[in-house]
């Protein structure tokens, strides 16, 4: 005859479960809201005219990037980080080259920039933005 096994649980056992659980709940959602908050920091929501206002003094949208958007300066995307070529510039959906190209672009002028991961930025430019694009929208 086999004999059944009851697991039986003590309130100790029972409450340290629920307390292994509840932390690990909390760390998931501390990991998250992480993410989010440097999604806003440095993540992938377009800089804004009312950012670009908020940010006080900065002498290029380079600087302006660099502050707001940091890792929109480094190479990333479907290839490797190794790969040949670089996150490219258009302003005013005119190419312009590197991220360097927004040194010479005035913060007073613009109206706001977005960044486009590669599949987007394939879609809308065609192939060659394996590491994204950065888009500048000029005032008036």
């Amino acid at each position: 005859m086999r004999e059944s096994a009851t697991l039986i649980c003590s309130p100790a056992s029972r409450l340290a479960s629920t307390f292994s659980t509840g932390l690990l709940l909390i760390a998931m959602t501390a990991c998250t809201g992480s993410e989010v908050a440097s999604g806003e920091q440095g993540g992938s929501g377009p800089i804004t005219q009312e950012q670009i206002q908020e940010t006080g003094p900065v002498s290029s949208a380079y600087s302006l990037v660099q502050r707001l958007r940091p890792n929109w300066l480094r190479k990333r995307g479907r290839s490797s980080i190794n790969a040949p070529g670089s996150i490219i510039v258009y302003i005013e959906g005119s190419r312009q080259g590197s991220p360097k190209s927004l040194r010479r672009v005035e913060v007073a002028n613009v109206k706001s920039i977005a960044y486009l991961g590669s599949d987007q930025a394939t879609l809308r430019y065609g192939s060659g933005h394996d590491h994204g694009v950065i888009e500048v929208e000029l005032k008036g």
